[in-house]
């Protein structure tokens, strides 16, 4: 059985947000490479678990939108979504990537250090009192 045309378009409209989606977990995983150079084994596990997660996301939207067929025009959506949010959003994302991490790593350590070393100090005299006490006993 055919789809109408309103399924049709249906379809290829959702297909769009389909590749928004699987745009945005590539530019996830880009942005953690950025951050973290992967050695080869990683890049190749990440791949692989991104590509059999776009394929299984691509598997349910042709089973519940198509009726389980894959329409070109869904291909050809999903594509110029992925291509039009990697070129812009992405490309912007993976070049300030670094400075956002660096402006979040100062922020975290202008207010984890200060805050780590009143908890040392409470550490370190609460452990002082608990030895005084228990040599105290020992006597």
């Amino acid at each position: 059985m055919e789809l109408t045309l309103y399924e049709q378009t249906y379809a290829f409209g959702w297909a769009f947000v389909l590749g928004a989606v699987i745009a945005g977990v590539y530019m996830v995983m880009m942005v953690m490479r950025e951050l973290v150079p992967p050695g080869n084994p990683r890049i190749f596990a990440e791949d692989i678990l991104f590509s059999v997660f776009a394929a299984i996301l691509n598997f349910f939207y042709a089973v519940a939108l198509t009726n389980g067929i894959v329409r070109l025009y869904v291909l050809f959506a999903e594509g110029v979504s992925f291509l039009l949010l990697y070129l812009t959003v992405g490309k912007i994302l993976k070049r300030t990537a670094g400075v956002i991490f660096g402006m979040v790593y100062r922020i975290w350590h202008f207010f984890a250090d200060p805050l780590s070393k009143v908890i040392r100090k409470i550490i370190f005299t609460f452990c002082k009192k608990c030895r005084i006490v228990l040599n105290f006993q020992r006597k």
